[in-house]
């Protein structure tokens, strides 16, 4: 099948393949190390390379924030990817941290791995920066209710078949409060949601979240049937993803069917487990998004009384001052902005192109037919009789030779992100040939802060310039 790469550098033939709902477990296993036998709750490098492939694409940003023994960066690196993991318990990290220095890995590619509590250590995680996140989390204190049961049923005259018949084996990975795995499931969800909330900070607008789950039984405190991978949705809706896909991994040719609940329940064997895929809004779903929400929330803000949308305002430390409406557009707009700031981006990189091209557009029509004809010829553009249409190709390459192509419509995030720093860059070069006093009065007209030394003056100014793009 012809026609040109995805997103993700797959071909239409490679894309249609891997679009499969269901993936058979014989296409995603690989060979089980000793150090996998240790952590007990693996997933295949091949699965992982499967995702990796789907959702990213070469050069990109994978993360893990349960890294364990390191399958997610390891795939990475084969497969050409930058990654990032965060591993709680140091005896993983270390096995981890060996896997990547392997010889046989894709050495120039970048890999951070952090010890410790994945929500401290992904605050030092950039912004928007991380394209695919693929992880499986410990599943709540499920695991010990596991190994208890396990426990009861060796001392009894029936073993647990699972363990005998598909070679399964449950370990606590520790003690530790800060561990996922040690929480009961109420409180797992809302740490879950929270970690949620920081990976959606960390991902590229129109990147991947994809988490490897299984739903549980917990017969002895009458939950026949906990839908952990529905629940999981729903903390990365809580966060503002979007639900995007779900993918079932069948595990049957692996696992053999054992008699449960005989004979007096039916249950079926659960053999399977789940890929949820969530996504982080691009910029033009997150506009459509945005409009939808300032609606909704204007009108439920309309229904408070203005004691109580001052007591918001207070916590959210705005300003107090101005009737109703004012005092609603002002929370409805830092929601907004605390949901999809990174719209923001995006806009004033569109500005700052829109300002550019008026500017050249105007230098431009000063100039004879004459001259813009000279113009086009040195650098080889298109023809045309008409003034105006000579401008608008010239601009045109102004753009495109300024920004490599995102002088055109639809900016991508990625085009905005180096707009803004050349707009930046250029900026600071203005602003470093000033002195101190020059700089202090530019503060001054601008109402900012005359505190700090050059740099920090500099980059004050520069901050406010681009915030200034807002009302080009």
């Amino acid at each position: 099948m012809a026609g040109k790469p995805g997103f993700n550098g797959l071909s239409p033939s490679e894309w249609t393949v891997l679009s499969r709902s269901i993936f058979d477990s014989k296409d995603v296993s690989s060979p089980r190390e000793d150090f996998h036998k240790e952590h007990g709750a693996t997933f295949s490098v091949a699965l992982a390379e499967r995702a990796i492939k789907m959702y990213s694409a070469v050069d990109d940003i994978v993360f893990d924030p349960f890294l364990g023994t390191g399958t997610t960066v390891v795939a990475a690196r084969q497969n050409n990817r930058n990654s990032v993991g965060i591993e709680l318990y140091d005896r993983f990290a270390e096995i981890a941290e060996g896997r990547v220095k392997q010889k046989t890995l894709g050495e120039q590619k970048e890999t951070k791995i952090y010890r410790g509590n994945c929500l401290e250590q992904i605050k030092q995680v950039e912004d928007l920066t991380i394209q695919l996140t693929f992880t499986s989390p410990p599943y709540a204190d499920f695991i010990h209710r596991s190994v208890k049961d396990r426990e009861r049923r060796a001392k009894g005259s029936m073993p647990s078949l699972i363990a005998t018949e598909n070679k399964s084996s449950v370990n606590a990975y520790g003690d530790s409060d800060s561990d996922f795995g040690n929480q009961e499931y109420s409180l797992f969800l809302k740490s879950v949601t929270e970690l949620m909330k920081e990976i959606y900070r960390v991902t590229k607008p129109g990147g991947y979240n994809v988490w490897v789950v299984k739903d549980h039984r917990d017969t002895q405190n009458l939950q026949p049937y906990i839908d952990v991978h529905s629940d999981m949705a729903i903390c990365g809706q809580d966060a503002n993803f979007l639900y995007h896909d779900l993918i079932i991994m069948d595990q049957n040719e692996q696992r053999r069917l054992v008699l449960l609940g005989y004979p007096s329940v039916f249950y079926t064997n659960q053999n399977h487990s789940y890929l949820v895929v969530l996504r982080k809004p691009t910029v033009d779903q997150a506009k459509k998004l945005m409009k939808i929400y300032k609606k909704e929330q204007t009108e439920e803000y309309g229904k408070m009384k203005l004691t109580q949308l001052r007591k918001i305002l207070r916590n959210k430390k705005l300003n107090l001052s101005g009737n109703k409406p004012d005092l609603i557009a002002r929370i409805v707009n830092q929601d907004c902005l605390e949901r999809w700031g990174y719209i923001g981006i995006v806009d004033n990189a569109e500005r700052l192109v829109k300002k550019f091209r008026k500017e050249q557009d105007e230098i431009y029509k000063e100039m004879s037919v004459d001259e813009l004809q000279e113009i086009r010829r040195m650098r080889d553009l298109k023809d045309s009789k008409k003034k105006k249409d000579l401008i608008k190709i010239i601009v045109n390459q102004d753009c495109l030779e300024q920004w490599e192509h995102a002088g055109l419509k639809n900016i991508t995030f990625n085009q905005a992100e180096k707009i803004l720093q050349i707009f930046r860059k250029g900026q600071v070069g203005i602003y470093n040939s000033m002195n101190v006093t020059e700089l202090r009065e530019i503060l001054r007209n601008k109402k900012l802060k005359l505190s700090g030394n050059k740099p920090d003056l500099v980059a004050r100014i520069v901050n406010q310039d681009c915030l200034d793009l807002e009302v080009v």
